[in-house]
């Protein structure tokens, strides 16, 4: 009865490596030996190596625990790795089949920021923006009468120092085509006078902006001048704007896009 539990009773029944050394088994190697079961590789292996100092020797028993621990941390270690080689791999397959599909195959949907300079959406007809070659540049506020052919702004300003002003290719209103100054006599002439000109210098600045004459166009067309005051001081500046009546949104120039 004896003879059977030596040989093969519960005693042999033991998770890890066995240790015929006598006294109690070493914690550290233990310990290092139920991390690497979990994984805990980083713990498990310098709790490995100082499982082997602490039962170098045959100073306690437990040694093939720390063994163990540190082969089992290793085959973690190896798996990670394989893991993620693979992950890779597969990445890299999966970018030489996109780049190698047929030119004759599905076009790509493109929309905002990514469509071709001076393309036009089939949706709203708004032009869409080229692709990005660098950062968008910060938005800012500038008096009214500092804007320049090529700004674009958002929406309607606060007051005339504070204009908001964002790169083309992000969401905006209006496009603005020049800024020029009008001609006339020194004192006010009428709002009807002020009118017929600046609308006569924005038509002109159109054709060439947008290289398509008003007329033929479906954007629209919008200026800012001197008010009464700044007329009679001096005041003649006439800044022109372009936009789409269909969408309040535009992302993209105008220029040279023949709409």
């Amino acid at each position: 009865m004896d003879d059977t539990t030596a040989a093969g009773g519960p005693q042999d029944d033991v998770v890890g490596p066995s240790d015929d050394a006598k006294g109690p088994r070493d914690r550290v190697s233990l310990t290092a030996f139920g991390f690497s079961l979990v994984g805990f590789s980083l713990v498990a292996i310098p709790l490995g190596v100082w499982g082997l100092v602490r039962t170098r020797s045959g100073a306690g028993r437990g040694r093939g625990f720390a063994v163990a621990a540190l082969g089992v941390s290793a085959a973690w270690i190896v798996a990670t790795f394989a893991l993620f080689a693979t992950s890779g791999l597969l990445s890299n397959i999966d970018t030489i089949a996109a780049a190698d599909l047929p030119e004759n195959g599905p076009a790509p949907v493109v929309s905002g920021a990514s469509a071709t300079p001076g393309a036009t959406s089939a949706a709203t007809g708004t032009p869409e923006a080229s692709q990005p070659t660098k950062p968008l540049s910060k938005p800012r506020k500038i008096h009214w009468e500092d804007l320049k052919a090529g700004m674009c702004l958002t929406t309607a300003p606060e007051s005339a120092s504070d204009i908001p002003v964002v790169d083309c290719r992000a969401a905006h209103a209006d496009e603005v085509i020049t800024r020029t100054v009008l001609t006339g006599p020194s004192k006010w002439p009428g709002d009807d006078v002020i009118d017929a000109s600046a609308d006569t210098k924005c038509r002109a600045a159109f054709a060439t902006y947008v290289g398509v004459g008003y007329d033929d166009s479906r954007l629209e067309l919008d200026f800012w001048t001197n008010d009464r005051d700044g007329w009679n001081d001096g005041a003649r500046t006439l800044v022109c704007l372009v936009y789409d009546p269909s969408t309040p949104t535009l992302t993209g120039a105008f220029k040279g896009t023949a709409q």
